[in-house]
């Protein structure tokens, strides 16, 4: 799999890409938000598909919101991306960041936030994770590295 990103807007010059993806970059207190995924028990990001009609933005919410059930947050634009599978069919979306203020609710969640990277293995299209984080910068705390991939240590 190979990822590449793109400045906001971007990905709507190109051709014969399905662009319908939204992924969240969500942070909680000094963590990355994962969600456990039901089917392969891999780490992924609050993801959705877009509805028709609806926007990017109530995509990410909707997304966040299934994932981390109750809480305050805001949401905006990070970034469009492709991901190109082994068979050469690419395919995108755009990704938001999010900053949760309130999260009661995180106990019965069904996604942890985490200090340290999952392992790759661990974790659902590990290099579009870890490109998009490295994208988003110093919205993250800098203890949030990459340089502690596989550190079992999370909360």
């Amino acid at each position: 799999m190979q990822c590449t990103i793109y400045a906001q807007g971007e990905l709507d010059k190109k051709r014969f890409v399905e662009k319908g993806q939204v992924l969240v970059l969500a942070r909680w207190e000094d963590g990355l938000i994962l969600s456990r995924d039901e089917i392969n028990a891999l780490w992924t990001l609050p993801q959705g598909e877009k509805d028709r009609g609806e926007s990017g933005e109530e995509t990410a919410r909707r997304a966040l919101g299934s994932a981390i059930g109750e809480a305050v947050f805001d949401v905006s634009p990070l970034c469009d991306f492709t991901v190109t599978d082994e068979a050469g069919k690419e395919s995108g979306g755009c990704a938001y960041l999010a900053d949760v203020r309130e999260w009661p609710a995180r106990e019965g969640a069904k996604a942890r936030a985490f200090v340290r990277m999952p392992l790759g293995s661990q974790t659902a299209q590990a290099a579009l994770v870890f490109g998009l984080h490295r994208w988003a910068g110093v919205f993250f705390d800098e203890r949030l590295d990459l340089e502690q991939l596989g550190s079992p240590s999370s909360r």
